[in-house]
């Protein structure tokens, strides 16, 4: 159990430093405008990764 907390602490922290990266060039407004559209692409990048080859 301690090693799965350990695991979302990194993870966590690794989302807080793209954040703290992003303050200098985004308001905190815009944040959804970059990450939300992101996030669908790295999602559809998932999800074809096995046809990449093809």
């Amino acid at each position: 159990m301690a090693n799965r907390s350990a695991k979302i602490d990194q993870k966590e922290d690794l989302i807080w430093a793209i954040a703290d990266k992003l303050t200098g060039v985004y308001k905190p407004h815009e944040y959804g405008e970059v990450i939300l559209p992101l996030t669908v692409i790295r999602r559809f990048d998932c999800i074809l990764a096995d046809t990449k080859d093809a």
